[in-house]
């Protein structure tokens, strides 16, 4: 992405035009999201997980012989959650950092559900809300609290990733700004019944 814009900036292009940024559904179609609010954590730069100090600096050198003509997004969701789930182990090793406990703050009115959501999607092997056991999909509150107990772990994952996408999102951005390029973002038209 950052190349994309050096390469815009030097055709002296001004705007650079995005498909949604968020978590895509069924399909692998970002116009059926399974929110309004998350990003994508497929579009995590494994590379920004290494400079921020997450992942070890050998870990791009083992990466798959990935098809470069098309997306295998099986093998590309596997690898790129293994590793994930690496950086988040060495995340929670250290103190929180001060904007991740700002981005906590900032997005609760979203991120609070969404995290739960897929900690619960996970928890019900991925299929959509209307399978799961009733109390959840119907949000009783008792059932809601015992998951949340449950699934802490696997919430603050999601956290986690949350964060990880909005900090790299911004420094695009704030990159594409300093090269006098404007993004010009998309949205789907409804959010996916899932």
């Amino acid at each position: 992405a950052y190349r994309f814009i050096d390469f815009l900036h030097a055709a002296k292009q001004k705007m650079w035009q995005i498909l949604p940024l968020n978590p895509v559904g069924y399909g692998e179609s970002p116009y059926q999201g399974l929110s309004a609010f998350a990003g994508n954590h497929l579009l995590i730069s494994v590379e920004g997980l290494v400079t921020d100090g997450l992942l070890p600096e050998n870990i791009l050198a083992r990466k798959p012989p990935f098809k470069p003509e098309t997306i295998q997004f099986r093998w590309v969701k596997a690898y790129k959650e293994k590793l994930f789930r690496m950086a988040f182990q060495r995340f929670r090793q250290n103190a929180r950092p001060t904007d991740y406990e700002e981005f906590l703050a900032e997005n609760a009115i979203w991120l609070d559900n969404y995290v739960l959501f897929r900690a619960l999607k996970s928890h019900f092997s991925e299929v959509a809300w209307t399978e799961w056991e009733p109390a959840a999909a119907c949000r009783q509150p008792e059932a809601l609290n015992h998951y949340r107990s449950l699934l802490a772990d696997e919430m603050e994952y999601h956290c986690f990733l949350q964060y990880t996408f909005f900090k790299q999102w911004r420094a695009l951005k704030s990159y594409a700004n300093e090269k006098d390029i404007k993004i010009v973002g998309d949205m789907p038209i409804f959010v996916a019944h899932d």
